[in-house]
């Protein structure tokens, strides 16, 4: 039997759960979405004078294409330990609460990019997610060391008949600069027709992504290339891989809308 399901914990939820409970549980569940989340910072407010019109449209091309060295966000200095924050916000509505962003540029930007901007940006000591909302910080140093990306691997499942399977939709998970991705990708492999994403629920709670690949020809060493695209977007090693038409994975086709199809 397969199961599907389309409702998994929000990471807003996630980090309430934690907040409330600090269990080894909550944490791990805390650190999936977080990198699974995609994320909006806003621009310096000198980005909006007419003087930096063209500056503002190359940043905008720049990060499109996954660029994220020297973009100019706001800061907020304090004189505190935190250092200077950076705030970070994982929806526009949560963007919406902080003060005076309305009349600001964001960019919306993978876990992954999110991860370099901070690494890169020895003026951040720490940052604050929804800092208007249910907010949760980190130190610059703390984040950096909890969630450094590995080298991406793929991993191609085996799984035998009737095996109970849960598969989440995974498909509003995935970043522009992700899908950008896994299109550019797939665009290489003519036999490709199309690529569903979803997120396999293991047995002790933990997801991870897996591909469902329509293609007119199953080759031996896959289509790695488009796994391959996608991982360092979202700053993980791992994916799993299976073709479509078979037992396993009619219950994605049938119920996931495809995130390519040709």
């Amino acid at each position: 039997m397969i199961v599907i399901t389309t409702d998994p914990i929000t990471l807003e939820r996630a980090i309430a759960n934690f907040k409330t409970n600090q269990t080894p549980e909550n944490a791990r569940i805390l650190i999936e979405r977080l990198q699974d989340n995609t994320y909006y910072l806003l621009l310096h407010p000198s980005l909006l004078e007419k003087e930096n019109e063209q500056k503002r449209m190359e940043i905008a091309r720049e990060v499109s294409q996954g660029v994220m060295k020297d973009i100019p966000v706001l800061l907020i200095k304090t004189e505190t330990d935190a250092g200077t924050i950076l705030p970070v916000f994982t929806s526009r509505q949560q963007m919406a609460k902080y003060p005076g962003a309305t009349k600001l540029d964001a960019i919306q930007i993978p876990f992954a990019a999110l991860y370099l901007q901070i690494r890169e940006n020895p003026k951040i000591g720490s940052l604050i997610i929804n800092p208007e909302g249910n907010a949760i910080a980190f130190a610059r140093d703390q984040f950096l060391a909890s969630f450094s990306p590995s080298v991406p691997s793929l991993e191609e499942r085996e799984f035998e008949a009737g095996s109970n399977l849960h598969f989440e939709d995974a498909s509003r998970q995935l970043s522009p600069l992700s899908q950008k991705a896994i299109r550019k990708a797939a665009k290489r492999f003519d036999d490709i027709q199309a690529i569903w994403a979803a997120k396999l629920v293991q047995e002790d709670g933990k997801r991870t992504w897996f591909f469902v690949i329509d293609a007119k020809n199953h080759r031996p060493d896959g289509h790695s290339a488009v796994l391959e695209a996608f991982l360092p977007t979202v700053g993980l090693r791992e994916a799993n891989m299976a073709y479509a038409g078979d037992e396993l994975t009619a219950g994605i086709e049938k119920k996931f809308a495809p995130v390519y199809k040709k």
